[in-house]
Formats: C-alpha cells, sequence, structure tokens
C-alpha cells in the first residue's frame, strides 16, 4: 500500500462534493467483498481534506454526528417523503407505492427526481453544506421547518445526491457497511493498525475524530475522557458451555445478567453523568443515583447497569419501562419504582485506565 498522497485544492474540492461522496457509496455497495469495500473507502478518504475526512467518516457509518454529541436531528420518514412531494410535485399518493416496491426511501428519492428532473438538477452540493443541513435540522423545532428546510435541498439535488442524504438522514446507507469495516478502511487509507484504530475509536466516541487522527498517526495519544462516553463492549454470543471453554483463559469469573438498562457513569469532584449504550446523557432520568455517585472517593468512570429494585429483590424489567423516555421524574414514580446501578467494570479511576 502506498503512502497517503499529498492533494491539491481542486482535488479536495472535487472529493469533497458530496456527489463523490455518494459515487463511492455506489462502487461500495456494488461488490460485496469487504476487502474491496475497505479499499475503495480507504481510496476516497487519502483525497480528502482534513474536514472531510471527518465528515465523511461519520456518514459512512450512517452517523449524522460522533457518537458522542448528544444532538439529533429529529427528522423521519414522513417528514422525508412530504418533502420530496413538495420538492418534486409528486403526490404523497403516487409515492406510497414506490416505497413498498423499493423499500428504500432513498431509492425512491433518487428514482422520482430521475423521473422529474432527468441529470438536470443543480448538484454540487458539498459535505461541508450537508454538515450544515444536519445541525440546522438538530436546532430547528416543528415538523414545517424542518420540511421547508429539506423541500428546498431536494429540489437543489441530483438523484444521486438526494439518495445518499436521505439516507443519511435516516441513520442507514444500506451499502454493507458497518462501523468496524468503517475502521478497516481508516487503517488501511492511513496505514495505522487497525487495533488502534478500533480502539482510538472506542475511546472518542467519534470515528471522524479518529480518521483525522490516523492520518495524522496520533492514535497513540488517545486517552479516557471523563464525562466524555466511551462506546460500549457488547457481549459476544458463544454457542455452548464448551465454546466458552476454548475461549475464555483457564481461569474466568461468571456474573449474573440483570435485565436492566446498559449505562456508564462518570463522577469528578461531585460532578455526575450517566450515559446510555447509544451515549445519549440520561442522568436526569435517575436522579436518585446522583448522590451514591457524587460520594466516591476518586474520579471514576464506571460500566454497569440500572435495575429496578426495592431492598435486595430485583424488579421485573416492565417496571423500569415505567421510568424510560421520560423528561422528568416524579418523586412518586422514583418511591413506586426505585432503581440501583450495578457496576460491572471499573474502566477509569483517578488517571489510570
Amino acid at each position: 500500500m502506498g503512502k497517503a498522497k499529498r492533494i491539491s485544492d481542486s482535488e479536495a474540492s472535487a472529493s469533497g462534493l458530496l456527489g463523490s461522496f455518494a459515487e463511492t457509496a455506489e462502487r461500495v455497495a456494488a461488490t460485496t467483498k469487504k476487502l474491496e469495500k475497505a479499499a475503495l473507502l480507504g481510496a476516497y478518504m487519502r483525497e480528502l481534506d482534513d474536514d472531510d475526512l471527518v465528515r465523511a467518516a461519520r456518514y459512512f457509518a450512517g452517523q449524522q454526528f460522533a457518537l458522542s454529541d448528544a444532538r439529533t436531528t429529529n427528522v423521519g420518514s414522513s417528514v422525508l417523503r412530504d418533502a420530496l412531494s413538495e420538492a418534486t410535485g409528486v403526490s404523497v399518493e403516487d409515492l406510497r407505492p414506490r416505497y413498498v416496491r423499493l423499500g428504500d426511501a432513498g431509492e425512491v428519492a433518487c428514482e422520482v427526481i430521475l423521473e422529474t428532473k432527468g441529470e438536470s438538477g443543480a448538484g454540487a452540493l458539498t459535505l461541508a453544506e450537508t454538515e450544515s443541513l444536519i445541525i440546522h435540522l438538530s436546532e430547528l423545532r416543528g415538523t414545517k421547518n424542518k420540511r421547508a428546510l429539506l423541500t428546498s435541498i431536494l429540489a437543489r439535488s441530483t438523484a444521486l445526491e438526494a439518495k445518499y442524504l436521505v439516507k443519511l438522514l435516516l441513520g442507514d446507507l444500506r451499502i454493507g457497511l458497518k462501523e468496524g469495516l468503517v475502521e478497516d478502511s481508516i487503517a488501511r487509507a492511513f496505514e495505522q493498525p487497525l487495533s488502534q484504530v478500533a480502539q482510538a475509536n472506542m475511546m472518542l466516541g467519534d470515528i471522524g475524530e479518529t480518521a483525522l487522527r490516523a492520518r495524522r498517526q496520533d492514535l497513540q495519544h488517545v486517552s479516557m475522557r471523563l464525562f466524555h462516553p466511551l462506546k460500549f463492549m457488547l457481549a459476544t454470543a458463544a454457542a455452548d458451555l464448551a465454546d466458552i471453554a476454548r475461549t475464555m483463559p483457564e481461569e474466568f469469573y461468571v456474573e449474573d445478567k440483570f435485565d436492566g438498562i446498559r449505562a456508564q457513569a462518570h463522577a469528578q469532584g461531585g460532578r455526575v453523568a450517566l450515559y446510555s449504550r447509544t451515549m445519549d446523557e440520561m442522568t436526569h432520568r435517575f436522579p436518585e443515583l446522583v448522590v451514591p455517585l457524587q460520594n466516591l472517593t476518586t474520579d471514576a468512570i464506571i460500566d454497569g447497569e440500572i435495575v429496578p429494585a426495592r431492598g435486595a429483590t430485583i424488579l421485573p424489567f416492565a417496571e423500569l419501562q415505567k421510568r424510560l423516555g421520560r423528561k422528568t421524574v416524579s418523586a412518586e414514580l422514583m418511591t413506586n419504582t426505585p432503581v440501583v446501578f450495578i457496576a460491572y467494570d471499573l474502566l477509569y479511576a483517578d488517571g489510570r485506565v
């Protein structure tokens, strides 16, 4: 593999277009071979300037923002459908059977724009403009305002731009490219060990920043940061007990699996934050856990599970569901459905991992 090349302003300008991103996505989707996907994506990444590299890495992972960023666009399929209808003049009634036939909102947008505008769309949307759109959508309130903004963008998009813009806003490009393969592409593009790329992404919670650090050969300096949630390590299924014995060291411990919700607790100097598996802060949902965590005598990041419990008795998960999705939790609800935080792993304490 050759060294990452220095790119000219004109090359960076062309590769920083949403159209170039979409064309790369089409090539990635056209092959089922993981090595080819990684090679295609890696070659594309090498052509990008630093800012566009950060954006493209996130977008290819199906992420509008860094995972550690709590912002969201809150754009659903119905808003996109209505915006597409207004942008193209095709009625919602005529769009519905296309969704059934194609099974993908991005494919529908591509087909409809090709039929109504052909290849005559203005195009030339950049990744920077795409980022600005996403940020604006996250700040807008009300379906009407979001629809108006999306209508104006789709009206000037080419079919291919619209296809991948819609896919990105729905959170899945559907091109056979999971986050692990994006990590592999980054490692190949900038000749860095995949293990270092994966570890940096886990600690940063931002595959875009991970890509930039890989380009700068700065992965080894990534460290855990308090109140910056880490990606969660998930369980791996085992076929049977013999499979566990084969893959584990000679001596290991087994813990009970509690039926609750995964949580990561960060505590420092009286400040406490709880993060969900999607890396969203949820401290406000479990205020009774704050004081016990404030009493820790050390700065810490703890991985664990929040479960409903009364005394030593673990309550059914259905009890916990009564508390989920609420902006505020009443004193009555906390009394009726108490919770505890069960720690699994001490990930960080007093500056040590």
